[in-house]
């Protein structure tokens, strides 16, 4: 458990570096990245067998000088998503949607990466409690954007 959180130094640091570095290096730094969320899907089937998976939901990547951020990303981490297909074998839910987020990017020169939207669906009504636990991060105050850009937009939920 010790390391465990390791990866939000990353997420907390490197966006502040950037950012001291912007006026002094700005061809070599990039706006700051939306923070990833992840949802972990548990419980148990009607066979008394239990199943767990995490799927990942990345922010949008910031701007830099050299173009538009990229859609989705899990940055700056080493953590990374099987495909939806995978994931619905090994947990009995049903990915409803997953699609960017229209006009999530921050807007300016080059446009921030968009976020992206989940829908999820457990597939039998057994009774069987599915649990999803779901672990936001940055979803507070917006993070502004460099050399005049725009925030990115804020995460939210549906009817939030």
């Amino acid at each position: 458990m010790a390391v465990n959180l390791r990866t939000r130094t990353g997420w907390y640091i490197a966006p502040n570096i950037f950012r001291a570095l912007s006026e002094a290096a700005p061809d070599k730094v990039q706006a700051n990245t939306g923070l990833p969320v992840a949802a972990t899907i548990y419980g148990r089937d009607a066979d008394g067998g239990t199943y767990s998976d995490m799927l990942f939901m990345g922010g949008g990547q910031g701007a830099s000088s050299h173009g538009d951020g990229k859609s989705g990303l899990l940055w700056p981490t080493s953590a990374a998503n099987t495909s939806i297909e995978l994931f619905e074998t090994r947990v009995p839910v049903l990915v409803l949607e997953k699609t960017y987020v229209i006009d999530s990017g921050g807007p300016g020169r080059h446009r921030g990466g968009l976020g992206q939207r989940v829908a999820l669906r457990k597939l039998a009504d057994d009774g069987l409690a599915t649990f999803v636990a779901v672990y936001p991060e940055g979803v507070g105050p917006t993070n502004p954007g460099l050399f005049g850009g725009g925030p990115g937009r804020l995460g939210s939920r549906p009817g939030a």
